[in-house]
C-alpha cells in the first residue's frame, strides 16, 4: 500500500506536466472507463440515484469548455439513459465544476 510520501513523490513527478486540458480529459476518461462503472454500481447498491464526481483540477478549476464537452459527450455515449452534466462547487475558496451523473 502507498503511504503519503509515495503519493507526494508521484505528485512532484507530475507537477511539471503542462498537458493541455483536452489531453488531461482524455486521460481522465480512460481512468473513468476502468473505474467509473464500479463507482456507479456501488452508488446504486447504496440506494443513490445520482453521483457527483471530481474532475482533474486543471479542468475543474479552468472550466475548460472543450474538455468539459468531450467528457460530457463521451460519458453520454457510455452511460445510456443517464443524465450527465456539471455543477458548480467550491474548492479552497475558488469556483470549480464537478461532474454530475443521475439515473
Amino acid at each position: 500500500m502507498l503511504n503519503a510520501e509515495d503519493l507526494r513523490t508521484i505528485n512532484k513527478a507530475n507537477a511539471a506536466d503542462t498537458s493541455p486540458p483536452l489531453d488531461i480529459a482524455e486521460g481522465w476518461l480512460f481512468w473513468f472507463e476502468k473505474r467509473g462503472e464500479r463507482m456507479l454500481k456501488d452508488a446504486a447498491k447504496l440506494g443513490y440515484t445520482e453521483l457527483a464526481v471530481d474532475l482533474p483540477i486543471e479542468i475543474a478549476g479552468s472550466f475548460d469548455r472543450p474538455a468539459l464537452v468531450l467528457i460530457q459527450k463521451t460519458l453520454r455515449g457510455l452511460l445510456d439513459g443517464c443524465f450527465v452534466g456539471f455543477v458548480e462547487d467550491e474548492y479552497q475558496g475558488k469556483p470549480i465544476c464537478r461532474l454530475f451523473i443521475s439515473w
